[in-house]
């Protein structure tokens, strides 16, 4: 049985979804014992934030997963291997075309044993200007 409190702010979140024309499912109603803020850095906690699934929260940003945490440790595992700051700079606006190889290198021989370095040199060899394919190889 749901308490008073909770009954109260069930109704509440159920009016701004009726009002707002909301998607019931993905609005969240986020109670917070102290000030949000009105800082950036304030804000941009709370919008780095994952709250758990509920139709409300008590805002505690200490349980919440964090965005910023996640693609940090997916683009780490994406470089894992290479200097990518420089490997980027030397690449640019190639570097999304090595991955996108990469992954079609794949795909089409699953069974390959060469590793990503080989195919990186096939990529910087056949797609890289020649006066920069040398310095990516090496730097990869």
């Amino acid at each position: 049985m749901k308490s008073v409190l909770q009954q109260k702010t069930d109704s509440w979140r159920d009016t701004l979804v009726s009002a707002l024309n909301l998607d019931k499912d993905k609005f969240q109603l986020i109670q917070g014992a102290l000030p949000i803020g009105s800082t950036s850095g304030n804000l941009y906690l709370m919008a780095d934030s994952v709250p758990p699934l509920s139709s409300n929260f008590q805002l505690n940003q200490s349980q919440w997963n964090r965005f910023s945490e996640n693609y940090e440790t997916l683009l780490y595992s994406l470089s894992a291997g290479s200097n990518t700051s420089a490997l980027t700079q030397i690449l640019g606006d190639n570097y999304t075309n090595w991955v996108q190889f990469k992954n079609k290198f794949y795909k089409e021989n699953e069974s390959s044993e060469k590793s990503q370095e080989d195919i990186f040199k096939m990529f910087a060899n056949r797609m890289l200007d020649p006066n920069i394919a040398q310095t990516a190889i090496n730097e990869y």
